[in-house]
């Protein structure tokens, strides 16, 4: 069955970064839905993805989930993205309650911003079909969850988008207001710290597409001690060693040159 707004309803698990951002630019037509937990962390993200759906004239929806708090310095928490899953089906159903009675709900899509560079079990494409036919079997909806972006890496997932170059100069808008940054601070002139792995994959994948953003962060995220590290691995041959694309490799090391850090 082929998903169309008549035979499908959408809801984009929106938390205002690049991922979920470009999904939402991708889809127009589906609905946003921030998930919030009771962190700091979450409140700020909650208030970035707001400006964001804003600046693209998109109604944000607000759920809240009760949520561990991750343990050391992995940020994972099991069973994260499938709690927001089951935010986003209660979503359409609510949503789907305000329309004319009599009328069969559609399909539930949850559309989630997964990379194929992601590196998180409950992120993989398997796991979403896991998800959407687990819920479909016990639920009384047909669930499908999934991503556009799970056969790209961000910055290939960025060159798709700004092949239409009439785009560039709106999505470098949104993604200069868009947040990806797991020490995310309070400093709205920001869009990140700089320093974090989420912050330098974000860097890289804009600055490969020829975008200059080292000032939207606190700290030039190609000189911080994540960037140095990567640099390290990148020179001696361990990123190649370690499995990582070509497409990436020469997208950090064209990052590096833009940024007049190599």
């Amino acid at each position: 069955m082929t998903d169309t707004p008549t035979t499908s309803r959408h809801v984009i698990l929106f938390s205002g970064g690049m991922d979920s951002v470009l999904a939402a630019y991708s889809n127009p037509e589906a609905d946003l839905l921030f998930v919030g937990t009771d962190t700091k962390q979450s409140f700020l993200e909650k208030e970035s993805a707001g400006g964001v759906a804003f600046r693209m004239g998109r109604r944000l929806y607000y759920r809240h989930t009760n949520m561990p708090a991750p343990v050391g310095s992995n940020a994972y928490v099991a069973n994260r993205n499938l709690r927001f899953v089951l935010e986003a089906i209660d979503l359409a159903r609510f949503l789907h309650r305000k329309t004319p009675t009599g009328t069969p709900l559609p399909r539930i899509v949850v559309v989630l911003g997964a990379l194929k560079d992601d590196r998180v079990p409950d992120k993989t494409p398997e796991a979403f079909e896991a998800m959407g036919e687990l819920l479909s079997l016990i639920g009384d909806d047909t669930v499908r969850v999934m991503s556009p972006f799970h056969h790209l890496t961000k910055g290939q997932m960025l060159a798709e988008i700004l092949a239409d170059k009439r785009r560039v100069e709106e999505v470098t808008a949104l993604l200069r207001a868009s947040v990806s940054c797991y020490k995310l601070t309070e400093n709205a002139a920001f869009c990140g710290c700089g320093d974090c792995p989420s912050c330098f994959r974000k860097a890289v994948a804009l600055l490969s597409e020829g975008i200059s953003c080292v000032s939207w962060f606190e700290e030039n995220p190609m000189r911080s001690t994540t960037a140095e590290g990567y640099r390290t691995r990148l020179e001696d041959g361990t990123l190649e060693a370690q499995g990582y694309e070509l497409d990436r490799i020469r997208r950090m090391t064209a990052a590096f040159i833009l940024a007049g850090s190599k």
